[in-house]
Parts: structure tokens; C-alpha cells; sequence
């Protein structure tokens, strides 16, 4: 399968690189693939010359679109929301357009467990406490309830 994936420009704390995409194939098993990677517009009009799959930055896709793209089935956005996407006319006909949703999901509902442990472990009035460079007895009594 052809795939091709467009980063970033200048975006290198979260672009896909061709390590991060090796190291991924080796855990998953799959392949092979052929995939090309590029940051800019020239890069992606070669690359969809004759990829089947697009795997983008929303912020990357908007207005890149109508481009020649005979072999395009879908094109898979890297974060979950698609709604700055809309409308999506510039979609060219037959790709599927799938996007990230669910990704984070377990780890938005961990944090807000914790952050309710740490409401109810009062763990605001330590933080006032350290901000306002009390000594440990009064942290000691902030946490005894004498706060």
C-alpha cells in the first residue's frame, strides 16, 4: 500500500517521522508499506500522485485541496476533531476521511479521577501553601483542617 504523510512545517515536536513509523510497523507486525514523507506543498502534491492513503495534520489539509490524487482512498487526520474541516465539499469523491477520535479518551478520564482526588485531597490549599512559602507546620495545619 502506498501511503503518503504530510507534516508540519517547521513542526518537528509533532510531525511523524520515518523512525517513529519504523518503530510502530515493528510492534505491529504489518507491512511492508511504501510511504514518503514530506512538510511541504510540492511534497504532498508528489506524494498523492500515486498514494492510496493520506495521513495529515488537520491544520495541514484545509484549502490543499482540489490536487490530483488518482489512486486517494482516504485520508487519515491525526487528531480527533474534523470540525474546522467543514464543509466538506473539498472532499474529492470516493476518500474516506477518518480521523483520531477515542485516542486520548482513557487518558482524559485518568485525569479527571485524579483531578478529583486531588480536590478532595485538598491538594489546592497545599500548592496556596507552598506558593506562599509557609513552613511545614503550616502545611500541617492547612492539611488538619486548620488551614
Amino acid at each position: 500500500m502506498r501511503i503518503h504523510i504530510q507534516n508540519s512545517p517547521g513542526d518537528g515536536d509533532f510531525a511523524v517521522t520515518e523512525t517513529q513509523w519504523q518503530d510502530a510497523l515493528s510492534r505491529a507486525g504489518q507491512g511492508p508499506f511504501d510511504v514518503s514523507f514530506a512538510n511541504d506543498q510540492a511534497g504532498l502534491e508528489a506524494g498523492l500522485a500515486d498514494a492510496v492513503a493520506l495521513v495529515v495534520p488537520v491544520s495541514q489539509i484545509k484549502g490543499r485541496f482540489p490536487i490530483p490524487a488518482p489512486s486517494l482512498k482516504m485520508i487519515f487526520c491525526l487528531s480527533a476533531g474534523l470540525d474546522g474541516l467543514a464543509p466538506f465539499d473539498w472532499l474529492p469523491p470516493g476518500v474516506a476521511l477518518l480521523n483520531n477520535r477515542g485516542a486520548h479518551g482513557a487518558k482524559a478520564g485518568e485525569y479527571g479521577i485524579m483531578a478529583l482526588l486531588m480536590l478532595a485531597a485538598r491538594m489546592p490549599e497545599f500548592f496556596r501553601a507552598q506558593r506562599e512559602a509557609h513552613g511545614s507546620s503550616s502545611m500541617a495545619a492547612c492539611c488538619a483542617g486548620g488551614g
